[in-house]
């Protein structure tokens, strides 16, 4: 935006009118004092004034002194400059004063009915889109720190004032409170919420509606729910997405006038159409995802269309990294739209590269072709080309983030005339977004209301809305308004932008709260936002009043975001002869009691036990009807060591698990009871958080749910063809690691590593020397500024986590092979020890990754190109599918330990008994006691 700034300053011509009038009047005033003549009087001519006298009268005129000698008439050019001085003067003190003058102006007279805060390109379209106000008070006023700037966007009943708007004294010489719109555009996301910030601030607030320019969904999140808490609607929009959507409203009207099908809709052969992006920038970014937000719309409307999904084709010098990060943005929904990205260059000009021209034939038959770019000076030689290769018959929208430049005007009329080339149609962001009109169709109401009338009309086009009669689009806003109201009182927060549409776990809620059309929230590009408690709460209530099956899922969240007991107890149910209501009261009960709340302990009838499980093993449950021997594959290595507690549904996997030696809690969990008591069993035995709970394939989503609720880590093993939880769970899959088919991965996430307590003091010593070691090696392969290549006191707090996790792994990874840390230097080295760990040095290697990639996936890290600072690894996949390079990483860390080890005063060993998966020499009395269930929840009622 500073560089938009820029070159839109550089673009302006001001010719420096007041300096030459006051040269004129100082020409005209010596003229005239130098042509004196006699008056009409009749009187002897006066003397001539010499050429001192002639510039000192002169000077004069602008001090308000017209100073004549006796007798002399005055000539015509001598009243001019005697008139035009004191006006000239007057000029100059106002412009000396002009930021106070201009301040006391709008703040005790004007009433202005807009005040925009930035002075570039947007605020220039915004006030020459708005119709110039009929009376001087009612007027629009510009605030910039930046008088050049002020300079540019002067017009007729335009105010100007100079300041930053961010605090009391700046907003209200601005007028603020006395505004009917406000409208922050400064270009800079920081500025922008300062600004807001101290609007919000003021006391009493504003009666204005609050529209401001924000890139940031969260930023935009935050700065919304503000001016709701002082009643200030607060709009947040983005001019690329505003821009987005009307280029592709005026792209389906076309369409439908010219009968052809829309924009989306499958070709006469039943396949998806094909749409070709060219471009870089942040529009690019806007209009796929606003296509994404359309193709959502268009499976709730119809899910037969999802057979023939449309097709997008990115093409520019970023293309494959922007396709990476709107996967990364929009997750596993992008699959809606497939979109296939390809690296060309946007400056080929006459005739398009072979590589290019191969691109746009692979995807025929073309149903659009758009051209994104942030000036016309870098999409414009595109679209030319472009327009020769595709011939008369197609049409190219240039859509460009700049105002209105010669170029840009002469690429659409020479596309206008010719015969042999594409038309070309070029639109502008300033014009598309920055009107008032635009940005008040933003509002809550505004937006529902219009998707309401999509939902009653759908035959109508994008411009249907526009045309309606005011009273029509007022009844419209009206029931929206009437919505929200029957959803809360206005509590219940909807979030702008929603990237994902409702799901099937949402839509029961969303009946519940009054919102029956799912499909007018998803046209309205609007979500309830059930991660807030304020809108999960009261549907929760309302699903278990009326016997729903989404009720005790509903209840599952509230349980998950509730963290405080107190707060779990102001909400739980009464007792109820309703066997549901009865399981949701057992639920926030255990939640609870999870939470150390000693009433619901002695409800539940639960022993008080405050001690971590015996050994540090924890419970595990799995959940899911799977009897593949895959699972028990991938089990292998956690079963070994002391016995696990578990409790597991019938079939091969549980008598398994009893052959193995696992103890098994007396439970089928077949009901939802069952599944309740094994929880309270859990419970009873230790804390909750240290429990883990499996996932298998064909796992019923109440089960995950309420795993989840209770506060245990739960992974997932999906099998072909799994359902994605993203779209079967309320909320999502937040907090469901998705474990790779990767056996150590599975140990390491069932049987985390523990230092022993009594060498706490060499942990991070230890830490230290390992990561000095992987910085030394890694510097010839990573750049210099990587993050992770920090000297340790500068490593940031989560890499060092990381490096200690590597060491409380150690004594696992030793037990596995059969031998123990010893803290005794002393003792001889054992050859013995040397040939295990070389013989085992890939067993030893695999745990290792195995360790990194639990430790990674419980962190919230996802796979994808390695990017630290955005959570990214390329090695979160199992052991068999990493390449060499990947394996020597983890075989480095394995090699380094003896010497590592023996430098802080510690031995390898052999073990004295069997090789165990747990602490070293920490079973403890317990380990692997049958679970004893408490009293039935049937009976806590």
């Amino acid at each position: 935006m500073a560089a938009r700034r820029e070159v839109w300053h550089a673009r302006r011509w001001n010719l420096p009118f007041w300096p030459l009038a006051v040269v004129v009047v100082v020409a005209l005033g010596m003229w005239g004092f130098a042509s004196l003549g006699p008056d009409d009087s009749g009187g002897p001519a006066p003397q001539p004034l010499g050429p001192l006298q002639v510039t000192y009268r002169t000077l004069r005129l602008f001090a308000f002194e017209f100073d004549l000698p006796p007798g002399a008439g005055v000539p015509p050019q001598l009243w001019i400059a005697a008139f035009a001085a004191p006006l000239l003067t007057l000029r100059g003190i106002a412009r000396l004063f002009r930021e106070q003058l201009s301040g006391v102006l709008t703040h005790y007279l004007v009433r202005p009915r807009l005040v925009v805060f930035g002075a570039n390109e947007g605020s220039t379209a915004l006030v020459a889109a708005e119709p110039r106000p009929g009376r001087w008070r009612d007027a629009i006023v510009v605030v910039d720190p930046d008088p050049a700037a002020l300079e540019a966007v002067g017009a007729p009943r335009v105010w100007t004032v100079r300041g930053h708007g961010a605090n009391v004294e700046s907003l209200r010489r601005a007028g603020v409170l006395r505004a009917a719109s406000l409208v922050v555009v400064t270009g800079d996301n920081t500025r922008n919420s300062a600004i807001t910030a101290a609007v919000l601030d003021l006391h009493p607030p504003p009666l204005a509606d609050l529209y401001v320019e924000v890139a940031e969904p969260g930023l935009a999140r935050t700065l919304e729910q503000g001016g709701h808490r002082v009643g200030v609607e607060t709009v947040p929009f983005s001019a690329p997405v505003l821009a987005a959507a009307a280029v592709l409203d005026e792209l389906e009207a076309g369409r439908r006038d010219a009968g052809r099908p829309p924009l989306l809709a499958a070709e006469d052969g039943g396949a998806g159409a094909t749409i070709v992006l060219f471009g870089t920038g942040s529009l690019v970014d806007a209009v796929v995802l606003e296509l994404h937000r359309r193709r959502q719309i268009q499976l709730l409307g119809d899910p037969e269309t999802a057979h023939a999904a449309p097709r997008v084709v990115l093409l520019g010098p970023d293309a494959v990294a922007r396709r990476h990060s709107l996967g990364v943005l929009v997750g596993t929904e992008l699959q809606l739209l497939p979109l296939d990205a390809y690296d060309v260059r946007l400056d080929q000009v006459v005739e398009l590269d072979m590589e290019t021209a191969r691109h746009l034939s692979r995807s025929r038959p073309l149903r659009q072709v758009l051209v994104l770019a942030p000036t016309d000076l870098d999409g414009g030689g595109i679209a030319i080309t472009l327009a020769g290769h595709l011939g008369p018959g197609a049409r190219i929208v240039l859509v460009t983030e700049s105002g209105s430049t010669p170029f840009g005007d002469e690429i659409e009329e020479q596309s206008r005339i010719s015969a042999t080339r594409a038309e070309v149609v070029l639109r502008r962001v300033p014009q598309l977004a920055y009107r008032l009109p635009v940005l008040q169709g933003e509002r809550l109401a505004d937006r529902l209301g219009r998707a309401l009338q999509a939902s009653d009309d759908p035959g109508a086009g994008p411009g249907a809305w526009n045309s309606l009669a005011p009273a029509d689009r007022e009844r419209h806003r009206r029931s929206a308004r009437e919505r929200v109201a029957a959803a809360g009182a206005g509590a219940v927060p909807l979030r702008r932008s929603a990237l994902v549409a409702a799901g099937p776990a949402e839509i029961p809620l969303l009946e519940a709260l009054g919102f029956d059309r799912p499909t007018a929230l998803a046209r309205a590009g609007l979500g309830v936002d059930f991660q807030a408690v304020t809108a999960l709460l009261p549907a929760a209530r309302r699903l278990l009043t009326t016997g729903h099956d989404a009720a005790f899922g509903a209840w599952c969240e509230v349980a998950r975001l509730l963290t405080a007991a107190d707060d779990l107890a102001e909400v739980q149910p009464e007792r109820s002869a309703d066997p549901a209501a009865g399981d949701v009261r057992n639920l926030v009960l255990l939640r609870r009691a999870g939470l150390r709340d000693a009433d619901a302990r002695i409800l539940l009838r639960l022993p008080e036990s405050d001690a971590d499980p015996p050994g540090g093993v924890a419970t595990v449950l799995f959940a899911g009807p799977s009897d593949g021997p895959d699972v028990l594959s991938l089990l292998e290595p956690a079963l070994a060591g002391p016995p696990l507690r578990a409790v597991a549904p019938p079939g091969r996997l549980r008598d398994e698990l009893a052959r193995r030696g696992v103890r098994l809690g007396d439970v089928d969990l077949t009901t939802r009871r069952q599944g309740l008591a094994a929880w309270a069993a859990v419970t009873a035995a230790g804390r909750t958080e240290r429990a883990r709970a499996i996932v298998l394939p064909g796992a019923a989503a109440e089960d995950v749910l309420l795993a989840r609720a209770l506060g245990a880590m739960v992974g997932r093993l999906d099998g072909p063809g799994a359902p994605d939880l993203s779209h079967v769970l309320l909320n999502g899959a937040t907090g469901v690691v998705p474990l790779p088919r990767d056996r150590m991965t599975v140990r390491a996430f069932l049987r985390p590593g523990g230092w022993p307590a009594a060498l706490r003091d060499r942990r991070e010593p230890i830490a230290a020397e390992l990561h000095r070691r992987y910085v030394a090696r890694q510097r010839a392969r990573k750049r210099q500024d990587d993050i992770a290549l920090q000297p340790w006191p500068a490593l940031s707090p989560w890499l060092q986590r990381s490096n200690l996790a590597v060491v409380d792994d150690i004594p696992a990874k030793l037990a596995a092979v059969g031998l123990r840390l010893d803290d005794d230097p002393t003792a001889a080295a054992d050859s013995a020890v040397a040939a295990v760990l070389r013989d085992h040095t890939e067993l030893l290697a695999e745990l290792e990754h195995g360790r990194y990639t639990a430790e990674r996936l419980l962190m919230g890290w996802t796979n994808g190109v390695r990017d630290p600072a955005r959570f990214l690894s390329p090695h979160l996949q199992p052991w068999t599918e990493l390449d060499e390079e990947a394996k020597e990483y983890d075989r480095e860390v394995v090699r380094d330990l003896p010497e590592v080890l023996a430098r802080h005063g510690l031995a390898i060993r052999a073990a004295a008994g069997p090789a165990s998966a747990g602490a070293v020499g920490e079973r403890g009395d317990g380990v692997g006691q049958q679970l004893r269930l408490p009293q039935p929840l049937d009976d806590v009622q």
